[in-house]
């Protein structure tokens, strides 16, 4: 895993990281398996990474990464919740 671009959002309280993630004769690697290389490599928790997208182009071996790192979980817990759950129906 390479860095190609890395910016500081001190008023999101978050750091946005491009990757190039190399992945010859492999398919796309999933967000849990970057998460977990994210980790190791810049010695932060995983609750504190966001996984934004993994880009692959068709035919070729090499993903764009892009990847928020927050210094707060409260604060990533409001500006990114979790996929997958709808928020509750206004009621009337």
């Amino acid at each position: 895993m390479k860095l190609d671009k890395e910016k500081d959002h001190p008023l999101l309280g978050r750091k946005r990281y491009t990757y190039m993630y190399e992945h010859a004769g492999q398919a796309t690697p999933k967000k849990t398996a970057i998460k977990e290389e994210l980790s190791k490599k810049l010695g932060v928790g995983q609750e504190k990474i966001s996984i934004r997208n993994v880009l692959t182009q068709y035919g070729v071996n090499t993903s764009k990464v892009i990847v928020h790192i927050y210094e707060d979980e409260k604060l990533m817990a409001f500006l990114e919740p979790p996929k997958g759950k709808k928020a509750a129906p206004a009621k009337k």
